[in-house]
C-alpha cells in the first residue's frame, strides 16, 4: 500500500514534469484566455494545492524550480479574482479575531456557547 502511494506521487509528478515543459506562455490555465499579459503564479505550501486545483502543476519534479511549490500561467481577469479572493478570506479571518480558538484557530464553542472539543 505504502508503496503505491509512492508510486502514484512519482507518475504524478512525471506528468507535472512534462505538462510544464509542454505548457504555453500564452494560454491561461484556468480560464483558456489566449495571448500576451500572462505571469506565472508559484503557490509554496505543504498542502496538496492540485487537490483544490487540479491545473497547478507540481514543480517538484521540474530541475528549474525544484522544491517550489505549484504553478499556474494566468490571465489579467484571473489575477485579479484571485486577489479579490485573498482580500475577502482575510477579511473573514480577521472578523474571528474576538472569537476564542484552539491553538490550530478552530472556535472553541459551538453556536450555544457550549466547548467543543476536535
Amino acid at each position: 500500500m505504502f508503496e503505491d502511494i509512492i508510486n502514484q506521487i512519482r507518475k504524478r509528478r512525471e506528468v507535472d514534469k512534462k505538462r510544464f515543459e509542454e505548457h504555453d506562455d500564452n494560454l491561461c490555465m484556468l480560464c483558456d484566455a489566449y495571448g500576451k499579459d500572462k505571469h506565472s503564479l508559484f503557490i509554496s505550501c505543504f498542502y496538496e494545492v492540485s487537490e483544490v486545483v487540479p491545473e497547478a502543476i507540481n514543480l517538484f519534479g521540474v530541475e528549474k524550480f525544484k522544491n517550489r511549490g505549484y504553478f499556474l500561467r494566468i490571465c489579467k481577469n484571473c489575477r485579479g479574482e484571485l486577489l479579490n479572493k485573498l482580500g475577502e478570506w482575510r477579511n473573514e479571518m480577521i472578523a474571528r479575531r474576538e472569537v476564542p480558538k484552539d491553538r490550530d484557530g478552530y472556535n472553541k464553542y459551538d453556536e450555544f456557547g457550549h466547548r467543543t472539543y476536535r
